[in-house]
C-alpha cells in the first residue's frame, strides 16, 4: 500500500486505467454525455482536462480525477492533491477525542493519519511493509520520523471484510467507527490511501490524496512545522 510515486509513467498509465474504468464499467451499461470541470467547477474541454491530471510535480500527480453520475450525464472534475486547511476548536477537540480512544493525544505534538480506504488495484488491499525503501510502513523510517519530528501518527482504516488488518506486521490498524476520521477530511474515495498532518498548537492540517511514500510524508511534516506557508484564505474544515 502507498508506494512512493517514482515511477511516472506507471501513474500516467494507471490513472488512464483508472479513469476510463470509471466511466465504462461502474455507471453500467447507459450510454451518457462526460462532461470535464476544473478545480472551481467550470466546464472544461477534454483536453485541458487530461493536461491536468497528467500534471507532475515533485511529490507526483499534483491532481487527481472523480468521476460522477447524475441522472442526464457523468461528470468529470479534479482535485488538488494536496490540501491547507484549519479546523475549528469544536472540530479539532472532536478528533482529538476519537483519536483518544486509541492513543492519548499529545497536543504539544503533530498528529499523523495515515487512512486505508479499502482495496483497490492500486494497494491491492496491502496493509504492511512492502520491503521498498520509501515505503511510508517501514519500520525503521517511522522510527526515524518519530525521532526526528515532534509527532503522533496513527494508522486508520475503513471497514472492508475483504482485508485482514491484523496481519499487518508490527503496524496497529484501528477501524474508522462511525466514518468519522473518513467523513471529515477524506469524502471521497482516492486510489491507494491518504495521509493528513495536523498542527494541534494551531489547528492548521495538511491534507494528502492519493498514493504516497515515506519522503512525501516527511516532506509535508518539515512543511507544517513552519507557520509561513499558511495564507490568510485557508479552508475552515469543521464536522457537525
Amino acid at each position: 500500500m502507498l508506494d512512493c510515486l517514482q515511477d511516472y509513467s506507471f501513474m500516467k498509465a494507471y490513472s488512464i486505467f483508472i479513469f476510463l474504468f470509471i466511466i465504462f464499467s461502474a455507471f453500467g451499461q447507459k450510454e451518457k454525455p462526460l462532461n470535464y470541470y476544473d478545480l472551481n467547477g467550470i466546464e472544461i474541454s477534454k483536453n485541458d482536462f487530461e493536461k491536468k491530471i497528467f500534471e507532475i510535480n515533485d511529490e507526483g500527480k499534483t491532481y487527481l480525477n472523480l468521476v460522477f453520475e447524475n441522472d442526464s450525464s457523468l461528470i468529470a472534475t479534479i482535485v488538488r492533491r494536496k490540501n491547507y486547511g484549519k479546523l475549528d476548536s469544536l472540530t479539532h477537540n472532536k478528533l482529538n477525542n476519537y483519536l483518544e480512544v486509541i492513543e492519548k493525544v499529545d497536543k504539544t505534538k503533530f498528529t499523523i493519519i495515515q487512512y486505508h480506504l479499502g482495496k483497490d488495484n492500486c494497494n491491492d488491499g496491502r496493509v504492511g511493509f512492502n520491503g521498498k525503501e520509501n515505503h511510508c510502513l517501514g519500520k525503521k523510517y517511522i522510527e526515524n520520523l518519530k525521532n526526528n519530528h515532534n509527532l503522533k501518527a496513527y494508522y486508520i482504516h475503513k471497514l472492508d471484510a475483504n482485508i485482514n488488518f491484523k496481519k499487518s506486521g508490527w503496524i496497529n490498524w484501528y477501524s474508522d467507527k462511525n466514518r468519522f476520521i473518513e467523513t471529515l477530511f477524506f469524502k471521497h474515495y482516492y486510489p491507494c490511501g491518504s495521509f493528513v498532518a495536523v498542527n494541534n498548537k494551531t489547528r492548521n492540517y495538511i491534507l494528502f490524496l492519493g498514493e504516497y511514500g515515506a519522503s512525501t510524508v516527511t516532506k509535508i511534516i518539515e512543511e507544517i512545522s513552519k507557520q509561513s506557508y499558511f495564507s490568510a484564505n485557508l479552508q475552515s474544515v469543521s464536522i457537525t
